[in-house]
């Protein structure tokens, strides 16, 4: 695998993702519904256990989460960062493609810690 031929370990955290209720609801422009969705599935304890060995992983190395969706403003891992923060961790939101695609409205992504913000193309 290339991550691996590059050293990138990449771990699989299933309980951490979007139900596809949620993903529908989130594509259909129903983001109160998508968010009541994702943090009543991230409630339960499966999620809550992965959560656990994500933050095990984070506090021994630097750890990505990975998404489909680009803007973290309107993705599950926004929740997953919230609840990351709280419990001490600091949540960097990274684009790595052009930074220019994501400004709309003159208005760039709504980053976790805007002065601490990077972007892998800068």
């Amino acid at each position: 695998m290339a991550l691996a031929e590059r050293g990138i370990e990449y771990k699989h955290y299933k309980h951490l993702g979007d139900p596809k209720a949620g993903r529908e609801a989130a594509r259909a422009g129903k983001m109160n519904e998508f968010r009541t969705i994702f943090s009543n599935h991230f409630a339960q304890r499966e999620p809550q256990d992965a959560l656990t060995e994500l933050l095990k992983v984070a506090k021994a190395k630097r750890t990505c989460m990975l998404c489909f969706e680009r803007c973290a403003s309107s993705c599950h891992r926004l929740i997953i960062a919230d609840q990351a923060a709280t419990m001490g961790f600091d949540i960097y939101n990274l684009v790595s493609d052009n930074p220019g695609k994501y400004i709309g409205n003159e208005q760039k992504i709504p980053r976790y810690h805007p002065s601490q913000s990077l972007s892998a193309a800068e």
